[in-house]
């Protein structure tokens, strides 16, 4: 009797335990349902896309030179006697900045005059006799030979004498000098460099969808991190019309320099306003990838859908969609990470964007 009742008591025991663990397993079964419905739809902030009309400014760095600069060198061979100018100075065109010494080019310049003078003289001396048949032609044809080459050799002598005066040929500043009191100088020696600063001129490049909305004369901003809180006006001077080996042209910039507040070598930021156009916008955080191959995820019923867009200008915080959104499309620039095309979503940003 008694082990017919332990047999019994097993048998319930099991039984319970047999349904507890079923009905454990439903419980598990249907939290898991629950928790994977929830999970499959995610949280995404959105922005909506907007067409407006947009200030459209082309963006250029380059680096500030002069307009007019050169290297002053000598015309002759000699001994520096005077340094008349020193780096930091401005110059005027034609002022005189070293002088060469003139002794020896004066003792050449007499004998030159002396043998000129010799020259003429025998010069006519023949003319006359050949007029009178007491000369050949070959001698006067050597006379004047003679004549020539004296002339030549003088107007020479006379321009050494002058260019022992090396002077400045254009207005600016003595960047650097080359030579001292005493330096022996040859023909083609370099003196001092002169740079002129009142026109600065920037060089950038532009692509061949920005060149087209650029042409000479057209103003521009320039900004420098020596003023942060100061802005430049400049003109541009010459447009490229042939792109380089990267497809981008040349452009040039230039400004009025007169106050002096600027230096050649300067790094410029460059802005031209080319006018308003009406674009569509959206964040620059709602681009899937590179701007070249751009995708965005669109909001379509509270799933996401991965769209193929073409962007155009791109500005600090925004870019422009030329194709593939439409005004008023829901992008989602919060939560991306989560989503795949077709994933169930829930915004919470709607109210700020209706």
């Amino acid at each position: 009797m008694k082990r017919a009742l332990t047999i019994v008591s097993i048998l319930v025991i099991t039984s319970l335990a047999t349904f507890k663990l079923m009905s454990n397993k439903k419980r598990v079964e249907e939290e898991t349902r629950i928790a994977s419905e929830v999970c499959d739809t995610y949280p995404v902030k959105i922005s909506v896309a907007e067409r407006n009309n947009t200030e459209m400014v082309i963006e250029a760095t380059g680096r500030m030179e002069s307009d007019t600069e050169l290297s002053l060198k000598s015309e002759i061979n000699g001994s520096i006697i005077k340094v008349l100018a020193e780096e930091g100075d401005y110059v005027t065109k034609g002022q005189i900045i070293v002088r060469i010494d003139k002794e020896v080019f004066n003792a050449k310049k007499q004998y030159a005059e002396a043998n000129y003078k010799q020259c003429l003289a025998d010069y006519n001396r023949y003319k006359n006799l050949a007029e009178k048949d007491a000369v050949t032609g070959q001698n006067l044809e050597q006379a004047k030979l003679k004549l020539d080459k004296a002339e030549s050799d003088l107007i020479k002598l006379k321009r050494d004498l002058r260019n022992t005066d090396v002077v400045a040929p254009i207005s600016g500043t003595v960047d650097k000098m080359h030579v001292e009191v005493g330096t022996l100088v040859g023909n083609s020696a370099m003196i001092a460099d002169i740079v002129d600063n009142r026109v600065l001129n920037v060089e950038f490049k532009l692509d061949e969808k920005e060149i087209l909305n650029v042409k000479r004369g057209q103003q521009a901003t320039v900004m420098v991190s020596a003023y942060p809180n100061k802005k430049f006006s400049g003109k541009i001077k010459s447009v490229g019309v042939k792109a380089d080996k990267t497809h981008k042209y040349r452009v040039i910039l230039a400004i009025d320099n007169r106050e002096n507040m600027l230096r050649a070598g300067m790094f410029a930021e460059v802005n031209i306003n080319v006018g308003a156009k009406s674009i569509i916008k959206i964040p620059r955080n709602a681009i899937v990838g590179s701007l070249k191959e751009a995708k965005v995820f669109v909001i379509n019923n509270n799933k996401a859908e991965l769209r193929d867009v073409v962007t155009g200008d791109t500005f600090k915080k925004s870019v422009e969609i030329i194709s593939g959104l439409n005004e008023g499309d829901k992008v989602v620039i919060g939560g991306k990470i989560n989503l795949e095309n077709g994933t169930s979503v829930s915004i919470l940003n709607e109210k700020m964007n209706n």
